[in-house]
């Protein structure tokens, strides 16, 4: 799904200037004073950005720097390579979105609800 994303903001919306990616994982080297979670230098990070941003185009993934909205990161957890949480951060947005913004399903923790949700199955073209 992700490789689908990036070739087509490449080839539809691509502004230049901006940086490609919106899947990344990697180690916090500055937060930012708006960050309300309470990251600090050193903690491993994975997560999603905007990729090819007209309006920010220092969002995007694919460089030796990534600038990423610290509030919507994880923490990645110890027992998971980068190259395993690099892949997380687009498809957990998507289902978070499917189930809790499309569905309005109850987030986890605030609550319990009596519709079943039937998860057929998934695929990636790649």
């Amino acid at each position: 799904m992700t490789q689908h994303t990036y070739r087509k903001h490449i080839d539809f919306i691509f502004s230049p200037g901006a940086t490609v990616g919106c899947d990344y994982a990697g180690t916090v080297e500055e937060v930012g004073s708006k960050v309300t979670k309470e990251w600090k230098k050193g903690d491993r990070i994975a997560g999603f950005t905007h990729g090819v941003n007209s309006v920010e185009p220092e969002d995007g993934a694919f460089g030796e720097y990534a600038v990423v909205k610290g509030d919507v990161q994880m923490k990645i957890p110890d027992n998971m390579s980068d190259e395993e949480a690099s892949t997380l951060g687009v498809g957990i947005s998507t289902v978070g979105q499917g189930l809790y913004q499309s569905l309005g399903l109850p987030l986890p923790g605030e609550g319990k609800t009596n519709e079943p949700v039937l998860i057929y199955g998934g695929k990636s073209m790649f």
